[in-house]
């Protein structure tokens, strides 16, 4: 049996790996939704939906698997980070409900009537990524804990029932602030730069050549916003970043950026060659990998940044231990189901396929 920290770094592994899946997967189909305003045919709008129609659905399961690993595993980050940012929260699911009803009806609905469900589809897409990157941009900033006894609705004569009895301080809007806005709209960027890229793959002809246009200037904007949001992130938390035990953090951002750097150059070069297919969206993956890599490193080994560590925030070891074999079992089967169907569906998109 594995000791209880070591337990708990394992499933702070699943959780971080099933967000990386989730980003690579539903950020493509986020981003094709974003880019149907840009092309100008009925046709290459039933593309574009054809292009994720397979896979778009079980994008999201990676999404369900890390709410429901942080809720078992986590559950002190899970109800004290989460009570503050149940606006934008439920602002993400109603906007994927949007999104994916309009999956089902537009291939139903009169010719007159699909332009409702294309403008669904794109601002279901937007504010999806959006709200996602606002509630990533609110845990890098850091949340404002005050005791549980100290809070305003207090029950009289309430006794803290330890260190880690919080409450989350400030108001219902403390998760809105110019840094998160500037993480809501990067974020969204980079899900465009991935569904474009995906595209790349995905089509051909004209419309190929179109999406190659709009990919140079997003893969710009994202280069930019990302570079804004180290800088702010450094400045922000400067005094704990420099101290001794933590100045390790800045040398892997250091790195990341600097390959960063490198693969963008890549990046824009294979978007520009049109004889590219499948490159483009490699270039992109791998940098999400350097950017879950700078993110990764700021955290670890907090779940709250310089507040609640991992192994404070963590469950008893029963729970951990119980869910940690239903997880070795479920999620190779979930990740052999995954790569089926996209080998299965891994060629040129079609207009005649309707999924």
């Amino acid at each position: 049996m594995m000791e209880y920290n070591t337990l708990v770094i394992a499933w702070t592994g699943i959780i971080l790996l099933g967000v990386a899946i989730y980003v690579i997967l539903d950020g493509f189909d986020l981003g094709v939704g974003m880019l149907y305003p840009f092309v100008s045919t009925e046709r290459d709008r039933t593309l574009i939906m054809n292009s994720v129609g397979p896979v778009w659905d079980g994008n999201e399961t990676w999404l369900i698997l890390g709410g429901a690993s942080l809720f078992a595993i986590f559950p002190i980050a899970y109800s004290v980070v989460l009570s503050g940012l149940y606006i934008p929260i439920v602002l993400l699911l109603i906007s994927l409900i949007f999104r994916g009803i309009s999956f089902e009806f537009r291939h139903s609905a009169e010719a007159s009537k699909r332009y409702i469900w294309n403008r669904t589809f794109f601002l279901g897409s937007v504010f999806t990524g959006f709200f996602q990157g606002i509630i990533v941009g609110a845990l890098i900033q850091g949340f404002d804990f005050i005791p549980a006894a100290e809070a305003v609705n207090a029950p009289v004569g309430y006794v803290s029932k330890g260190a880690l009895d919080l409450v989350m301080g400030g108001n219902s809007m403390s998760w809105l602030s110019p840094f998160t806005i500037v993480t809501g709209i990067s974020l969204t960027i980079f899900y465009a730069l991935l569904g474009s890229t995906w595209l790349i793959k995905k089509t051909e002809g004209q419309l190929q050549s179109q999406i190659r246009q709009i990919a140079k200037k997003i893969a710009i904007m994202f280069f930019v916003l990302a570079t804004m949001i180290l800088i702010w992130t450094i400045i922000m938390w400067r005094t704990e970043l420099f101290a001794a035990e933590n100045v390790w953090k800045l040398y892997i951002f250091a790195m990341a950026y600097i390959l960063a750097i490198g693969v963008s150059f890549i990046l824009m070069k294979s978007i520009h060659k049109g004889s590219t297919h499948w490159q483009p969206f490699m270039y992109t993956l791998l940098l999400t990998v350097l950017g879950a890599i700078g993110l990764i490193a700021f955290l670890l080994p907090y779940i709250v940044p310089f507040q609640v560590t991992v192994f404070q925030a963590a469950s008893a070891y029963s729970a951990m231990s119980f869910a940690f074999i239903g997880a070795v079992i479920f999620i190779p089967v979930v990740l052999v189901y995954t790569g089926y169907i996209y080998y299965v569906f891994r060629g040129k998109v079609q207009e005649e396929e309707i999924y």
